[in-house]
């Protein structure tokens, strides 16, 4: 062979592996971004899912007080006899545990029916509040209780593991969307310094509010809470949408405000 002959093999060799090696390279970083965007949305999704299980259990909690108590004259509680024997009643979407005690017709008579609610839920499950030792002129956070302490909050040991706690929301750029929490059972709460802070996501790029408009019977979309007329305090939404950012990816999703209710269906 000539050494054009050989210049020209190697030429041609050198294309043939360069023209494989931008292909395999393309290939690659088609699957990492398509995993990169894959792995955004779960994190979307998941976040998502974690907010509207937390503002479904707000404010829900075991009734742990008899309901038939009542007062004696002395001030004190008069506490259910030893016979009498709860019994379940079942009427309509409602249910009622009557105390039988010892009448024929089970104790279920109309001065006699006592019932206890085996759920509490609060009258403002999501609600604006301060956070503690906040001035009168800083804006309040949503806040709501929980009966038990989420898995995400990783809480260390010797943090009262037992009686909820109180969350707020809050965004900012540094941090994204996170949960500042503290145990109901701590003893003292006095500023931000007494509270945990709990990452939910770094993504979050806005927030913003949805109110519906009585009066023009449309939606509105606000950037920030809206006051009501003569009032300092926010109005609470319909719902809240976020707005997730990374990179050229951005995902909205909606999360509905739990309407506090004074039936509780159970099924």
């Amino acid at each position: 062979m000539s050494l054009i002959e050989v210049v020209l093999a190697i030429a041609v060799a050198g294309f043939v592996l360069t023209a494989a090696t931008s292909f395999v390279v393309s290939v690659s970083s088609i699957w990492s971004t398509r995993a990169e965007r894959h792995f955004f949305k779960d994190h979307v999704d998941g976040v998502m899912q974690f907010m509207q299980s937390s503002f479904d259990r707000a404010g829900i909690a075991i009734a742990t007080e008899y309901a038939g108590n009542a007062e004696d004259k002395d001030g004190g509680e008069t506490a259910p006899p030893e016979e009498e024997i709860p019994v379940v009643e079942i009427k309509g979407d409602d249910l009622e545990v009557g105390i039988n005690d010892g009448t024929q017709d089970g104790g279920r008579s109309s001065t006699e029916n006592q019932s206890v609610s085996l759920i509490e839920a609060s009258d403002d499950p999501v609600a604006w509040q301060p956070l503690p030792g906040a001035s009168n002129y800083e804006d309040p956070f949503l806040s709501f209780e929980l009966n038990a302490l989420p898995p995400l909050f990783n809480a260390p040991a010797e943090l009262p593991q037992l009686g909820g706690v109180r969350a707020y929301l809050q965004l900012d750029r540094e941090h994204g969307l996170r949960m500042l929490w503290h145990p109901l059972l701590q003893e003292e709460v006095e500023d931000n310094d007494d509270l945990r802070s709990t990452q939910i996501s770094a993504f979050v790029a806005l927030i913003e509010y949805i109110y519906w408009d009585e009066d023009m019977e449309e939606w509105e979309i606000e950037a920030e809470p809206k006051k009501g007329d003569g009032q300092d305090q926010f109005l609470l939404p319909r719902y809240l949408r976020f707005t997730f950012s990374y990179e050229d990816v951005i995902e909205t999703r909606s999360l509905a405000i739990p309407v506090p209710s004074r039936s509780v269906f159970i099924f």
